[in-house]
């Protein structure tokens, strides 16, 4: 009876274990360490090619205001990164990618993780994207030279925390581009039919 009691109560403490470690992840907020904040900032202004849309189709940045409440976060910004990134090197290497920073991350190797990160996102992540949307730079052009400026006369912080808010904010851009990304190759494939006349009306 008491090796039962034992074993039940174990139990309900791994399982509350889980809870917690959960309600962390759910929305976590990241302390990060690098040399590389500097340009990491500048590559991120790649996300202002959205402010070439219609202004119709940047309502998924109503996120920034409103989250629902059932979603968790961080876990959602994770997998809206491991979309993203698939349009650069595919689905199966995206997650590898995200693995391996979410283990280095876990053993307390978050510099390693945020400067694999790093190198990633400025050198290959931000001219594809820049790429894919050659027709709508005049926006990421003047915010890097905005960004640029002030980081010259700010004194640049040696961390960075990464809010909930950065990661709505982030979700948003990606669920923007991917809009724009599947409603481009539709109308590609839609102008490749009407071209070889197998377009049906």
């Amino acid at each position: 009876m008491i090796l039962v009691f034992i074993t039940f109560e174990h139990a309900i403490q791994r399982i509350q274990g889980c809870i917690n470690l959960y309600t962390n992840v759910k929305s976590m907020q990241l302390v990060i360490h690098s040399s590389n904040l500097v340009p990491v900032a500048l590559a991120s202004m790649h996300g202002t090619t959205d402010f070439s849309l219609p202004k119709y189709r940047l309502l998924p940045y109503i996120l920034l205001l409103y989250f629902p409440e059932n979603l968790p976060i961080t876990p959602v910004f994770l997998c809206a990164s491991i979309i993203h990134f698939h349009r650069d090197i595919g689905f199966h290497k995206s997650i590898i990618f995200h693995i391996i920073l979410c283990i280095l991350a876990a053993i307390n190797m978050k510099d390693l993780s945020f400067d694999l990160f790093s190198v990633y996102f400025c050198l290959i992540h931000t001219p594809l994207h820049y790429y894919r949307h050659q027709n709508s730079l005049v926006y990421p052009i003047i915010f890097t030279f905005i960004c640029g400026f002030i980081l010259t006369i700010v004194d640049v912080p040696s961390d960075i925390l990464l809010t909930e808010w950065m990661q709505r904010l982030v979700i948003a851009h990606i669920i923007c581009d991917e809009i724009t990304m599947v409603g481009g190759n539709f109308n590609e494939k839609k102008m490749d039919n009407i071209v070889n006349d197998k377009y049906i009306y």
